[in-house]
């Protein structure tokens, strides 16, 4: 009996003392903590000092690379000299540390750009992407309507999730990356101003709801393809957790992928949504289910029409911080720093045509 005692002790304490292969799925995960401070060189057209310049990769070198762990970076072309786009330091933490600053100028037109990460030439058939996001409640304002009494195009592209089917390393030519043929299929998640349009449960005008944004392959730059659905984003100016998660279609063709995402875990039933259904990889794609998806932005490019208003002009800002990609649920409950990064996913799709 005590010796029985005595193994199932000894099994129990193994078991607490070995890692926990259960969050053995992470991929990539970034609590910019350890990172050097940082800030971005902008786009001034002299110097197109934009993508693939930031590719960290690229042979020679960027003047300026991006954070460590990131891939590259893309900054809008600024109009006024009020700092840096990006910066990373600790002004951008969510609790104690670092974190991003995205420099936002509040003009009538795309601002931005994005943090990128790319993921190799094999991809994922599955990916959850997870971040806590910020609006800065001093500086950042969403307007719902302009001075001609319209809603102008005021949306925040969260995040981008795609695979990118070139090699980015051997790219030269900005318009090989930037062009939408090479980053398909795409689901770009937006957050939108809720101008009372289109949205019926909950009627709250001053929420900031989401949009499901995506683009196929073949049929890449097709906008028509877009979901708008009722799903409130928190306007309160504080911390918000954002996981999206993307499933690829199991054939070139078959309408069965999918797309998912959870706001602060869903707690809310309007902040879950998943959508069924497509056909991200369409029977006529070129290279098939292969790769999967290998390219992730986070915060890209935002605009806020704020023309006619006391906000016109001037400089809003959005923190980022505790981004992490998984091939499972992440959840609020994970640990940045707890788990070991997966290797490089096994191959998708291969023998299908």
């Amino acid at each position: 009996m005590i010796k029985q005692m005595l193994k199932t002790f000894l099994f129990l304490a193994m078991f607490f003392l070995l890692p926990n292969f259960s969050q053995a799925a992470i991929i990539f995960e970034d609590n910019f903590n350890d990172s050097p401070d940082w800030q971005s060189a902008e786009s001034y057209p002299s110097t197109n000092a934009g993508w693939p310049n930031t590719w960290k990769d690229k042979p020679g070198g960027p003047s300026q690379p991006p954070p460590q762990n990131w891939t590259a970076y893309s900054a809008a072309i600024p109009r006024w000299d009020r700092g840096p786009t990006w910066k990373l330091d600790a002004s951008g933490a969510r609790n104690s540390g670092k974190g991003i600053t995205f420099a936002v100028e509040a003009v009538h037109t795309w601002a931005g750009g994005g943090l990128d990460l790319y993921l190799g030439n094999v991809g994922y058939q599955e990916l959850y992407v997870r971040g806590y996001y910020k609006y800065d409640p001093v500086t950042f304002h969403w307007p719902t309507i302009n001075n001609e009494g319209i809603n102008n195009g005021n949306y925040h592209k969260i995040a981008r999730i795609s695979r990118y089917q070139l090699e980015p390393s051997l790219v030269n030519n900005p318009q090989q990356f930037l062009a939408p043929s090479y980053q398909a299929p795409t689901f770009y998640p937006e957050v939108a101003v809720n101008t009372g349009t289109g949205y019926q449960n909950p009627p709250d005008l001053n929420a900031v709801h989401f949009l499901g944004a995506r683009v196929f392959d073949p049929g890449a730059g097709d906008a028509s393809a877009e979901d708008v659905y009722t799903l409130p984003m928190p306007s309160d100016g504080g911390w918000h957790s954002y996981e999206f998660r993307v499933k690829m279609n199991s054939a070139p063709g078959v309408a069965d992928g999918e797309w998912e995402v959870w706001v602060d875990d869903g707690v809310n039933p309007y902040q879950h949504h998943k959508r069924t259904g497509l056909a991200w990889i369409g029977a006529d794609s070129v290279n098939g289910l292969s790769p999967g998806w290998n390219w992730v932005n986070a915060l890209d490019n935002i605009t806020i029409n704020q023309t006619g208003t006391i906000y016109e002009n001037t400089e809003m800002k959005i923190f980022l911080d505790d981004f992490v990609i998984s091939d499972s649920f992440i959840g609020k409950d994970y640990v940045i720093g707890t788990a070991d990064i997966t290797a490089p996913a096994a191959p998708t799709g291969l023998g299908v045509t």
